[in-house]
Formats: structure tokens, C-alpha cells, sequence
């Protein structure tokens, strides 16, 4: 089975062809998500992304099921991430692991640094003089270029932000219609492997399920860590061992594990 398999850091599974994930066990498994295409569905303009009231108290639900082990793994700043999900999980990795808050609530944010914010001043320059169609995401430690509304625009944004990128010694991590720079470090998977040393996860398994590209360094981490990981969305290569097809199996996968844990 795929799911019990030990991958890499940067192994990607090449079978596409995946099941169904098996339920959470609340007793015994943490749990990880993604925010945008996995949890909310994803909108033109990143600030229009919102979890309904349903889905706010579905997480409260297994939070406080799971004894607290559920967290949020996002490229969105805490912040952002608060207000999408109503403050309704504790334990947030954000900014791709650059921003961390356990579950009782304590925070460990990386500052802006110098490198960034020339990246962020070059990239507003050229937008705001028609240069560059991609909408600028400032998000302090690091900064994000969507162009969903711009699709075709996405090979020259792609070429010039890794120019940007390159010229001020950050790294460049792509997503779904949107190009992030960062400072070296930190990823998801990261962040789930820190959270997996403290408490209320450590002893658990980790389950992890994203959508994206930047999802796949938490989905290895649940691996290697004797969890399992599922892609939401179309097959693709990925190290996922299992899939769900949109937001609304997500949501019905929870539930259920929630149901039958009652």
C-alpha cells in the first residue's frame, strides 16, 4: 500500500492511480490541513476566501475530539488564517512554517527581512506600472504574486519573480495560480514535524491533507513519520498515498470520522 511507504523530503509517487483515504481515528491520529482548495474553496481574490459557520464548528468538533491535535499548515499569515477559519483551531503553521502557533496558543513569528522587503518593493514597482499583472500579497516575512485573473500572464510572472528572487538570496516556492518568495528555511513539513514533537501531538499519527504544490514537504513528513497523507483534487504526481476530490469530500471525510468516533 503506498500509504505505508517512507518517502524523502523531495520523493514525489509517480501511481497516480489512489483510493480513498481509511477514517481518522480521533483517539489516535493528529490531523493537518491545508486552508485553501482543501478546507475553503479557493477564490480570484485571496481575500475572499471564507469558511462557512459549518465548516468553523466541523473543526472545533474534531479539535476537540482529537484532545486538541488538529492544525492548520497554510501559506496564509496567522493572521489571515484566523480570520478564514474563525479562530476555530488553536495550532497553526502559517507563512509555510515561518509563522508558528501551538495549540495553547503561543506564538514564534520570523521578522520581514532586508532581502524581502527590497523583493517587495521591486515587485510593487513593476505592478503598479502595468510591468507585472500579478496582485502583490505583502505578507511581512514573505510575499506571494497571485494571477488567477491572469493566467496567461503566469510564464512571465514566474521568469521574473525567480529573477527577483535569485538577485536577492530568496527562494521561490509556486502554488496554485500564485508565486511566493521566502526567505530560506522553513516548509510545511517543517512545521508538521515540529508539531509533532510537543504536546497534544506527539505520540499520534499524523495525517496530512492539502491541495497544493506546498503541501507536498507535510505530506512526506506524515509519511516518513508512519501517518498518511491525501491529495485533494485532480491526480498528479505527487507523494499523497491517497485522494479526495474537492473541498466537499473533505468535509464529509471529516465527518464522518467524526460520527463514528461518537
Amino acid at each position: 500500500m503506498l500509504a505505508n511507504l517512507l518517502f524523502g523530503p523531495t520523493e514525489i509517487d509517480i501511481v497516480l492511480g489512489k483510493s480513498a483515504p481509511p477514517l481518522l481515528n480521533m483517539a489516535n491520529d493528529a490531523l493537518f490541513a491545508d486552508i485553501d482548495g482543501t478546507l475553503a474553496s479557493i477564490a480570484d481574490d485571496p481575500s475572499d476566501v471564507q469558511l462557512d459557520e459549518a465548516g468553523r464548528e466541523l473543526l472545533k468538533a474534531l479539535g476537540a475530539r482529537a484532545g486538541g491535535a488538529v492544525a492548520l499548515l497554510t501559506g496564509r499569515t496567522l493572521e489571515d488564517a484566523d480570520r478564514i477559519t474563525g479562530s476555530s483551531v488553536a495550532a497553526i503553521g502559517a507563512l509555510h512554517g515561518l509563522q508558528m502557533r501551538s495549540a495553547r496558543g503561543v506564538g514564534i513569528s520570523t521578522a520581514p527581512t532586508e532581502s524581502v522587503r527590497a523583493a517587495a518593493d521591486v515587485f510593487a514597482t513593476h505592478i503598479g506600472d502595468g510591468r507585472l499583472a500579478a496582485r502583490l500579497e505583502d505578507k511581512g516575512a514573505s510575499v506571494a504574486l497571485h494571477y488567477r485573473h491572469a493566467p496567461e500572464a503566469g510564464a512571465s510572472i514566474d521568469a521574473f519573480a525567480t529573477e527577483v528572487a535569485r538577485a536577492h538570496e530568496l527562494r521561490v516556492q509556486k502554488g496554485k495560480m500564485v508565486i511566493e518568495i521566502l526567505p530560506p528555511g522553513r516548509n510545511k513539513g517543517d512545521a508538521l514535524r515540529t508539531f509533532m514533537r510537543g504536546a497534544p501531538f506527539a505520540g499520534r499519527t499524523p495525517v496530512m491533507v492539502g491541495d497544493d504544490l506546498t503541501d507536498e514537504s507535510a505530506f512526506a513528513a506524515a509519511n516518513a513519520l508512519g501517518g498518511f497523507s491525501v491529495l485533494v483534487g485532480p491526480p498528479r504526481q505527487t507523494a499523497a498515498g491517497y485522494v479526495l476530490d474537492d473541498e466537499d469530500a473533505v468535509r464529509a471525510w471529516l465527518t464522518r470520522a467524526l460520527d463514528a468516533a461518537q
